[in-house]
């Protein structure tokens, strides 16, 4: 029988030949659809093995309609015209089926090409994460140890200051004892001089009582003599050792006030 083309070889299908059915309603040979799978994009032969499956379910049923065919041809022999005619419009169908199948063909190429620049971009892509991550690790171990560097300088510099801080409150401590030591000194020296000065006091007053009483003999004897005895006696009377170390204590507390 060769009522049926196969679209693939455009060989007609015998009962004798092993044929496939697809659900699509197209007849192939099994072998030349199989081969045609293996030409095929990965998604399409996925695609036309499922249906190949499919229609391997139903081979036999179709087989013993090709022998119920095969039985009918004798009656069929008056219709070659018309099948002549079928021929021509079933070729003109393959011509235009493997202008589509090339299509699909040029569009599975395509599509192959698209994945296959996919999967470089994915690989560039995953090469770049590589190289951001090992840059990403290497600056964070850099932070890090920037990180540790400062801690360090940090501790450095806090244990210069609390030294400084520390070397600072012993020195103001001893400035306050000294302080207080020159204070209390000042205070004992202003308690002397005063001590000195009351028994100053007391000495003038009592040389002024022996002056007196030595005037009043002199008089006696020599007024002129007696004149010149009170000048040096009151000039030696104006020169007070209390009033002068008085002035040098004064001097010192200035001059200590203004080194604090």
């Amino acid at each position: 029988m060769t009522n049926f083309l196969c679209i693939i070889c455009v060989d007609g299908i015998t009962s004798e030949t092993d044929v496939c059915s697809l659900p699509c309603g197209h007849v192939y040979h099994n072998e030349c659809i199989k081969d045609w799978c293996n030409d095929n994009s990965m998604a399409e032969i996925e695609i036309l093995k499922d249906e190949l499956a499919k229609s391997r379910a139903s081979n036999d049923t179709f087989q013993r309609h090709i022998d119920e065919l095969h039985e009918s041809n004798r009656s069929l022999q008056q219709q070659v015209c018309d099948h002549e005619v079928r021929l021509r419009e079933t070729l003109k169908c393959n011509h235009d089926l493997s202008d589509e199948l090339r299509m699909s063909e040029d569009i599975s190429r395509d599509f192959i090409k698209r994945v296959y620049m996919c999967r470089a971009k994915i690989s560039s892509l995953e090469a770049t994460n590589r190289e951001n991550e090992i840059r990403i690790n290497q600056q964070m171990t850099d932070l890090e140890n920037c990180r540790k560097e400062k801690m360090k300088e940090i501790s450095c510099l806090q244990n210069a200051l609390n030294a400084a801080i520390a070397e600072h409150e012993t020195e103001r401590e001893k400035w306050r004892k000294k302080s207080q030591q020159i204070q209390r000194a000042r205070l004992e020296t202003i308690h002397d001089l005063q001590q000195l000065k009351i028994r100053q006091c007391k000495k003038n007053a009592d040389l002024k009582h022996r002056i007196s009483l030595v005037l009043q003999l002199l008089n006696e004897v020599n007024p002129n003599v007696a004149e010149n005895e009170m000048g040096i006696l009151m000039s030696k009377e104006n020169y007070d050792p209390g009033m002068l170390q008085g002035k040098r204590m004064r001097q010192q507390t200035r001059l200590w006030k203004k080194t604090k």
